[in-house]
């Protein structure tokens, strides 16, 4: 005789935040669109609040998916411009402070645990470099222009190159 067997699947081995990341790869970064969810330039949604989603297509009318690439590049373009404010009042408060002093400032060392010593050591303090900052200003202001240029197309149901997504920073994703 076949006996019924309960088969219980250990549903907390599910790697919700794994499939989120691969969710972004395949969609590119997502930005907040205010509702609760995450609003991706192809017009895809996720969930705001939980990695376990729910995930939404596009809409099928073209109208609505225009109008949703709209928005994402709108917010977009209002979120670079927020991080050029603030990296430029960093970049000015930064470059005062060191003009107020005849040596570079520095940025303090890390406590850091090397196993093989089995200790804590912290690392030497370095002298600030403003690159790394300058760099990622040039990239949002790359950015604010591609955000313009998308914006200011006639059709924009004919927008789907992901390549505008290529990291350019080493900085982590909000997909991370």
């Amino acid at each position: 005789m076949l006996e019924r067997e309960k088969i219980e699947f250990p549903f907390r081995l599910l790697d919700f935040r794994a499939g989120f990341k691969q969710f972004c790869e395949e969609h590119g970064e997502p930005l907040d669109d205010g509702n609760g969810r995450l609003l991706f330039f192809d017009g895809w949604r996720f969930s705001a609040t939980s990695y376990k989603g729910p995930a939404e297509p596009p809409p099928s009318d073209p109208v609505q998916l225009a109008e949703l690439r709209r928005t994402y590049w709108r917010l977009r373009r209002e979120e670079v411009l927020r991080q050029i404010g603030e990296l430029k009042k960093q970049l000015t408060e930064l470059e005062k402070l060191q003009q107020e002093h005849s040596l570079p400032l520095f940025i303090a060392g890390k406590t850091v645990w090397h196993a093989g010593q089995g200790r804590w050591r912290k690392t030497k303090s370095k002298p600030l470099n403003l690159q790394d900052m300058i760099d990622r200003m040039n990239w949002l202001l790359s950015e604010e222009k591609t955000c313009d240029s998308l914006l200011s197309q006639e059709r924009f149901d004919v927008v789907s190159d992901s390549s505008v997504f290529e990291r350019k920073t080493d900085e982590p994703s909000s997909c991370e």
